[in-house]
C-alpha cells in the first residue's frame, strides 16, 4: 500500500469522525497545521488528483456558518504527497 493510500484512509477516518488533526508537511516541517479535513462536493475529484481540503482552527467558525458555495473559500487544498504526518489532537 502506498503512502498516499494510507494518508487517504487516515483522512477519510478523520472526516467521518470530525477529528481535529495536527498535520505536518515536508515544506513546513517546523510549522504543523491544526484543524479538520473537510468533505465538500469536490472531495472525490480532489482525492483522485491527490489533493484534499483542510480548514484550520482559526477559520473553523466561518467555515461552519458558510454555505457550501463559499465554504471552500475558508479551506486550503493540500497535495497528499506534501503531508508527512497526521496526528489526532
Amino acid at each position: 500500500m502506498s503512502k498516499t493510500d494510507e494518508l487517504s484512509k487516515k483522512i477519510l477516518v478523520a472526516i467521518s469522525t470530525h477529528t481535529r488533526c495536527r498535520v505536518h508537511f515536508k515544506v513546513y516541517s517546523s510549522m504543523p497545521k491544526v484543524g479538520h479535513f473537510v468533505y465538500l462536493s469536490d472531495f472525490d475529484e480532489l482525492l483522485a488528483k491527490g489533493m484534499v481540503r483542510f480548514v484550520t482552527d482559526s477559520k473553523e467558525d466561518k467555515f461552519e456558518s458558510a454555505k457550501e458555495e463559499v465554504a471552500a473559500n475558508f479551506t486550503t487544498i493540500y497535495r497528499l504527497d506534501t503531508i508527512t504526518v497526521i496526528k489526532p489532537v
